[in-house]
């Protein structure tokens, strides 16, 4: 089932089955009673354990929530959520990460629950530890020191939730803590935690990769000046922890930020942890482990708004529901592994794929090879990672490129990026055979052959790139200035040759209805309609646009009438091109010969012509379409009178062009 969700990237049950009996054998495993939530976090960090065996492993754990706000209709054995109204549920996953790689190895552990609507009066600070719902990270980092004995080094890395002084009181010794301050907590000689690194020297200076936190927002690089020392904390008179020692000595190193950009919040960690800490390596080291928490949070949006969806489950019962999450918690955490291994990966493929699979999978390659040396050497990638995700990607028709912190080419350094775009639109998936007399039909499923179509415009786009460049027709700026030189042209060329383009196929949400009025806003309008332009004043245009950012809020922009030119002109296009070209067998030259010759090969019956449609009903069709109606003055109100019709007459001419170059 796992691998249902990996395929369709979905967790609806409809979809994951295909078939009525598939459906009804994915709802009697979900509603099995000998099938456990237990059972089933036990099978997967089992995998994860076994992939584990000799690296130094970090192992981040945090907590995402699960709301059903507006859809908790029908929902049954569910609690409030966080904002306490709406139903809905929490997932705390520990997951492994190689310290090396960087890679996701797997689930070591995952804790599902939702809250009681009974009122608990007793007081926070008086619960006993073992009460409160904060135990999970304690229980979290013991289930890593219990399931990683086989590992070189395990490092545990949280979020500042999971402060809490009996972490670090009873972390295993089998495992190091690195956990992002949150309580300005008292040292042993009365003095705050915060301030304690105003009083350290600064031991150097590393760049921190920091993630996008929202969709929108770019990733960018943050330089930030490191400081350590060891710090003894006193124990919290309130914690529900009284039997824990009265001070833990802890290292702490702390990240700020220099010269952030504006607009942009200064970078500013504090990280308290288990493990020593003496020079600006050390302390690097420790900054970047923390980093690879991010990692976690790359699966939950995998697994809800950006994937999967599984907020929108129609699911009801809350055991399914468990369940459930925890099968789209396992296939969220291969397919960030998938995305990972798509350019290869040291990792064993066994990391995703059981190893009784590998002869399954060794047979399938030879059948998706292509004819480059790079597309044959699959001995190497057979034991790698990068072949179970380069073989899904060619069963399933995708094929990436390239690095998603990488930026298109930015034209004449305006910063504004170009995205060159052609759409085809295929209105069958059969063929007239070589001799035209019979219909030739192409297998169950195939749409069209996209890594042949992928590897062919690679070849065209690099050659022309090669001619352009020859003629010093490409300028470069900013970061890609080095690119100016032949010789790293060449190398950066030979490199985009060597590797898989992206090329994405799947059915359309809405039918080919939708795709046709989504391509119809490029083939039949302008760029910007008149009805968005605000203002024209001193040679500077006003128009409005919609910040989807901000759920699609409307705003003005203004620009310089010069830029506002160039940008409209971006759409414009070049000579020698058109907006819509037929080919095959709907090209202008042989539509009529070809179509007929279709449809006799078809039987299928002539269509009879379309009816003349009357001016009335003309106008009436434009109302229904449109909303307006051609029979009322847009001035006043009242009833167009008609006065005459005028006659046809042929499109105007293009003036004489002379190419005097």
């Amino acid at each position: 089932m796992e691998e249902r969700v990996v395929e369709t990237g979905s967790l609806v049950i409809r979809k994951l089955g295909g078939t009525r009996a598939r459906e009804i054998a994915i709802h009697r495993f979900l509603s099995a009673p000998s099938v456990t939530c237990g059972e089933m976090v036990e099978t997967l960090a089992h995998r994860t354990a076994g992939a584990c065996k000799g690296r130094r492993i970090v192992a981040a754990q945090d907590t995402t929530e699960i709301n059903f706000a507006g859809r908790e209709a029908c929902r049954r054995g569910l609690g409030p959520g966080g904002d306490g109204v709406s139903a809905g549920f929490f997932l705390h996953p520990v997951i492994a990460i190689d310290s090396e790689t960087e890679a996701v190895l797997g689930l070591l552990d995952a804790k599902i629950w939702t809250r009681s609507d009974e009122f608990d009066a007793t007081p926070v600070r008086e619960r006993v530890l073992e009460d409160k719902e904060s135990m999970r990270w304690l229980e979290g980092a013991a289930r890593a020191a219990d399931r990683l004995t086989e590992a070189t080094s395990v490092v545990v890395v949280a979020d500042r939730e999971s402060d809490i002084y009996a972490g670090f009181a009873r972390c295993p010794a089998l495992i190091d803590l690195i956990v992002r301050a949150a309580q300005d907590r008292v040292l042993d000689d009365g003095h705050r935690l915060f301030a304690a690194p105003a009083a350290w020297p600064e031991l150097g200076r590393t760049e921190v990769r920091v993630a996008p936190s929202r969709t929108g927002v770019a990733a960018r690089a943050a330089t930030v000046a490191l400081r350590a020392g060891t710090v003894t904390i006193r124990r919290p008179r309130h914690g529900g922890d009284a039997d824990g020692p009265a001070q833990l000595s802890l290292t702490m190193v702390e990240a700020r930020e220099v010269d952030a950009p504006s607009g942009s919040s200064p970078l500013l960690w504090r990280l308290l942890t288990t493990i020593e800490v003496t020079n600006a390596d050390e302390a690097a080291e420790i900054v970047r482990l923390y980093r690879l928490r991010w990692r976690i949070e790359e699966i939950f949006r995998s697994l809800k708004s950006d994937g999967m969806r599984l907020e929108e489950t129609q699911m009801h019962d809350a055991s399914r529901l468990f369940k459930l999450a925890l099968i789209g918690l396992a296939a969220a955490t291969r397919t960030v592994q998938l995305v990972d291994a798509r350019d290869g990966s040291p990792r064993p493929a066994t990391d995703v794929i059981d190893a009784t699979l590998m002869p399954a999978a060794e047979a399938i390659a030879p059948t998706l090879e292509g004819k480059t040396v790079r597309q044959q050497t699959l001995i190497h990638a057979i034991l790698s990672l990068g072949f179970p995700g380069s073989l899904r990607a060619s069963v399933a028709g995708i094929a990436t490129t390239g690095h998603p912190d990488q930026k298109p080419c930015e034209p004449d350094g305006h910063g504004s990026p170009q995205w060159p775009q052609a759409s085809s639109s295929l209105p069958s998936q059969m063929r007239e055979s070589r001799s035209q007399t019979r219909w030739v039909s192409c297998r169950p499923g195939f749409f069209l052959p996209v890594r042949v179509l992928s590897r062919r415009f690679r070849t065209l786009f690099l050659a022309r790139l090669q001619v352009a460049f020859a003629a010093g027709d490409l300028r470069f700026s900013g970061a890609l200035t080095a690119l100016a030189a032949p010789a790293a042209s060449v190398e950066r060329v030979t490199a985009l040759g060597g590797v898989e383009w992206v090329v994405y196929a799947k059915r359309p949400f809405a039918g080919p209805d939708q795709v046709l009025a989504y391509l119809g806003h490029y083939t039949h309008r302008v760029a910007i309609a008149n009805s968005r332009l605000t203002g024209l004043d001193e040679g500077r245009v006003s128009f409005t646009w919609k910040d989807y950012r901000q759920a699609g809020k409307n705003k003005v922009m203004t620009l310089a009438a010069d830029e506002f030119m160039r940008r409209f002109l971006l759409h414009a296009v070049p000579d020698g091109f058109h907006r819509i070209r037929h080919v095959g067998f709907l090209a202008n030259g042989h539509r009529t010969a070809k179509l007929a010759l279709c449809r006799a090969l078809l039987a299928a019956p002539e269509p009879e012509p379309p009816s003349p449609e009357s001016y009335r009903e003309r106008r009436r069709r434009r109302r229904r379409l449109t909303g307006h109606d051609l029979d009322v003055c847009p001035e006043c109100g009242g009833p167009m009178l008609e006065r005459g019709v005028l006659p046809p007459r042929p499109p105007p001419r293009a003036p004489f062009w002379c190419d005097s170059s």
